[in-house]
């Protein structure tokens, strides 16, 4: 079960009558569960444990590396606005947005999250130099992940 589908459910879920949901598939569990008392459209708890070993490994190592990097205080950190797919350029066929080292402008687009068919930009905050990329083109982005920082 991929993260994409596990949000796609979530969706779903989130806006169906249903108060608790326990799903095991692929080796991966999964618990969704609304508050008490919550009505349809509510934001539910969700928890996901994975049963194989190497990928709890290379999550940690993601984890690890992650916190490795993060210790320029100087860098300012681009996240993501929404939960979706993250887009570099306009169309598979063009250029990336922004490349490290370019200088931007605030508002300019430095990329584009797809949530539920939408394209939404994502817009520089204030000026900067692009200084690290932590995402891949068409990766699936999470709420508040960095995308980028800048200087």
């Amino acid at each position: 079960m991929e993260l994409k589908q596990i949000y796609e459910l979530w969706d779903r879920f989130e806006t169906s009558g249903i108060n608790d949901l326990e799903i095991e598939f692929q080796g991966v569990k999964l618990h969704m569960k609304k508050e008490a008392g919550a009505q349809n459209g509510s934001k539910p708890a969700m928890s996901a444990d994975r049963i194989a070993d190497d990928n709890q490994n290379q999550l940690e190592a993601q984890t690890i590396e992650s916190v490795q990097t993060a210790g320029d205080a100087n860098l300012k950190e681009i996240v993501a606005p929404i939960v979706g797919t993250f887009y570099a350029s306009p169309s598979p066929d063009e250029k990336p947005f922004v490349e490290v080292g370019q200088s931007v402008k605030k508002g300019d687009v430095i990329g584009i999250i797809e949530a539920m068919k939408l394209m939404n930009e994502v817009v520089a905050d204030e000026d900067g130099v692009v200084e690290e990329i932590w995402v891949q083109d068409q990766s699936f982005v999470e709420y508040h992940q960095v995308l980028m920082k800048m200087k």
